[in-house]
């Protein structure tokens, strides 16, 4: 009986007397349902990921609380299972080790989860860097006046991923200010909605443009204009009788160009100066003590390389100017578009301040104009080519017929004090470049506000009588050493501009080790140094300057799961040879209930004879 036993496999061993909650969990069918989930689990991952993206599988599957969940119950299927068979016997090892492997590979896991680090690298051609972004992303805040900086790191299960949060994350305290984070968008994009509560008088109208194949309707400011597809629409307001009885009659075109003009609002007070006098030099803003000097001015502005801002064409498609603001607080330099007044770009010092550039007009060039005149009466006012000048009589939201073919004339709506309000609304995260957000409180003293951040679009705010400038970002972490990208290569397959391979060559240079390496990092060739690996992620080529995208990991939790990985080849060769020579040593010698069976074969063979 006792040899009858030892042939017996250890998972066939009956387990001693336990709990039978210890007994359910340790028991074969719950592990198999739990491992067959994990699978399960898995495979949908990967079905999900092709239809998504990887982030978003990383969010919904891998990093969530159920998969961790379903991960640790394996983990307690397996501790239970060694608990109901100790004490092991000697012809157990194999099944312990391979066991324990589990456990160690699941823990190596955890310690890569918990300590592990992984970044990203981006360096342009030339460029030298000595600290990497990290998954964890972070909210900054500066203070303008001293460079006093402050920092708050935002949990990546909350502020990261595909999915939006309202969870509260904070205080961030810096002197007066302090700031909480209370919801995060995924994927942003700012929506322009006109509202009729600006402080100041800033007359607008909305005008549509109705053709057979569709519509255009967009808001035109006073002394501005706006494109709606082929033709140009602007606003005038006329309080003389001279330019009312010029803009009425056919020799309006006549008129010379109408010069922009720099509108200055300093503590609800506003100044008008002449775009050429603030060309020419410094001019004075009234008693101010501010002076205003325009740098340049870009008939089509747009953003170039290096994110400059240049003109495109001399063709006044967005009119803008860099202004250089003097004062006894400082001087400030930044941008101001005639299309985009509420729009700021640039430094922002001076409390109390702001800029609006008008750009230069000509009648001639605009073939729509709506021109109101002292009684408040609207008219628009067509230049159709060849001193041609058609004007005529509005009302809100009657249709005109206009003197180009297939189309009509509209103004909806007028307001006396427009302003342009940038809501930052949430949008399809499905995308291949997401613009995630943050909503942040500030509060110093009795004042409160809300304000919206897009990642790595810092913005300047002024609140409690200082400025403060805030972002939100990759938390980084600091390098021991410089790495610098001397060269980025692309393979492409031959005949074709189809990439094929593509690396990076670099440059490590340490002070501590005294010298420079040159290392080369490709898709199946990563370079290590100083506890870090930098691995080919991706590239980009803007502007004919390439980028190279480096991951960064730093992996303890690695030989970890590599001893496990090992322990679970040992423990099922052990396994293996036990079983094998179980069935040798079963082969070799006949077992005693076959022969208690034959015996008791022959006995009823000769009595049922002798009956």
């Amino acid at each position: 009986m006792n040899r009858d036993r030892n042939l017996l496999t250890p998972e066939m061993v009956p387990p001693r007397r336990m709990p039978s909650a210890v007994r359910v969990i340790g028991s074969l069918w719950f592990g198999a349902i739990t491992l067959v989930l994990v699978l399960v689990v898995m495979a949908a991952a990967t079905v999900y990921e092709s239809g998504h993206s990887t982030e978003r599988a990383l969010t919904d599957f891998y990093r969530s609380w159920w998969f961790s969940t379903l991960l640790a119950l394996v983990a307690v299927s397996v501790i239970a299972v060694l608990v109901l068979r100790f004490p092991f016997r000697k012809r157990q090892i194999g099944f312990v080790l391979t066991h324990a492997s589990v456990l160690l590979i699941l823990a190596g896991a955890l310690v890569t989860e918990k300590w592990g680090i992984d970044g990203t690298l981006e360096l342009a051609e030339g460029e030298t860097r000595q600290e990497f972004d990290v998954r964890q992303d972070a909210l900054s805040v500066v203070r303008i006046a001293d460079g006093t900086r402050a920092a708050l790191a935002l949990p990546a299960r909350v502020f990261a991923g595909a999915r939006p949060s309202q969870r509260e994350t904070g205080p961030l305290v810096l002197g007066d200010l302090t700031v909480t984070v209370d919801r995060y968008l995924p994927h942003s994009e700012w929506r322009r909605e006109v509202v009729n509560d600006s402080a100041v008088e800033h007359p607008a109208v909305e005008v549509t443009l109705t053709a057979s194949t569709g519509s255009i309707t967009d808001w035109v400011f006073a002394d501005q204009s706006a494109t709606f597809g082929p033709l140009q629409v602007a606003y005038r307001r006329v309080t003389s009788t001279d330019e009312w009885q010029r803009l009425m009659s056919d020799q309006g075109d006549a008129q010379q160009d109408k010069g922009g003009i720099v509108r200055v609002s300093y503590n609800g007070q506003i100044y008008e100066i002449a775009l050429d006098a603030c060309l020419a030099g410094a001019a004075a803003v009234g008693e101010t003590g501010l002076s205003v000097r325009v740098h340049q001015y870009l008939p089509h502005a747009v953003v170039g390389p290096d994110n400059k801002v240049i003109s495109a064409s001399e063709q006044p498609v967005n009119p803008a100017i860099e202004v250089e603001v003097t004062g006894a607080a400082g001087a400030e330099r930044r941008f101001a578009f005639a299309k985009f007044p509420d729009f700021r770009h640039g430094e922002e010092g001076i409390p109390g301040l702001n800029l609006t550039f008008i750009a230069p007009t000509s009648d001639a060039s605009t073939p729509i104009q709506i021109v109101s005149n002292a009684e408040g009466q609207l008219y628009a006012r067509f230049s159709a080519g060849g001193g041609y000048v058609l004007t005529q009589r509005l009302e809100p939201g009657a249709e005109v017929e206009t003197p180009f073919p297939d189309c009509r004339l509209a103004v909806m709506r007028r307001f006396d004090r427009a302003r342009i309000d940038w809501q930052l609304v949430a949008a399809d995260p499905d995308v291949p470049r997401r613009n995630p957000a943050i909503r942040a409180s500030l509060a110093a003293g009795d004042e409160v506000r809300m304000v919206w951040l897009q990642k790595y679009r810092p913005r300047a705010e002024v609140i409690g009588g200082a400025s403060y400038e805030l972002g939100f970002g990759a938390s980084q972490i600091p390098l021991d050493f410089k790495v610098t990208l001397d060269r980025f290569r692309i393979g492409r397959y031959p005949g074709t501009m189809r990439p094929r391979s593509f690396e990076s060559q670099i440059t490590i240079t340490d002070p501590t080790a005294g010298g420079a390496q040159s290392r080369v990092v490709s898709m199946n060739n990563p370079a290590s140094y100083g506890g870090y690996t930098f691995f080919q992620s991706s590239y980009r080529q803007e502007a004919g300057r390439s980028t190279t995208v480096l991951s960064v990991a730093a992996d303890p939790g690695q030989p970890i799961v590599f001893a496990g990985y090992i322990l679970m080849l040992v423990g099922m060769v052990v396994v293996l040879v036990i079983r094998v020579g179980d069935r040798r040593q079963a082969t070799a010698a006949p077992q005693p209930r076959v022969e208690a069976r034959r015996v008791r074969r022959k006995e009823n063979h000769h009595s049922l004879v002798r009956v």
